[in-house]
């Protein structure tokens, strides 16, 4: 099933986060995910982040030693990770 990820991260932000509250945190690789997940409206805050950011966020709080490192042991592993440092914050919708 293509795309299966990232439609069970959309359905979730569609039907779940709305009786939970959000904000909620996506560490997403397809390019294509912050626009699928904007389209959908969403009246919580998202953050949506790649695995390259969020690894640059936690070596520079100090929770990880080296985020290169692990990156590098990353990409030996999954050849299709986006090297890209994004980071996007997708702000409720619903009118004031």
């Amino acid at each position: 099933m293509q795309n299966a990820g990232e439609r069970a991260i959309r359905d979730w932000l569609v039907d779940t986060l709305p009786d939970v509250g959000g904000p909620a945190l996506v560490i997403y690789e397809d390019k294509k995910m912050p626009k699928l997940i904007q389209r959908e409206h969403i009246e919580e805050i998202v953050v949506m982040a790649t695995t390259r950011a969020l690894l640059v966020f936690a070596e520079e709080r100090g929770l990880i030693t080296s985020a290169e490192e692990v990156w590098n042991n990353i990409i030996k592993r999954a050849k299709g990770a986006s090297p890209s440092l994004d980071v996007k914050v997708m702000r409720p919708t619903r009118a004031p």
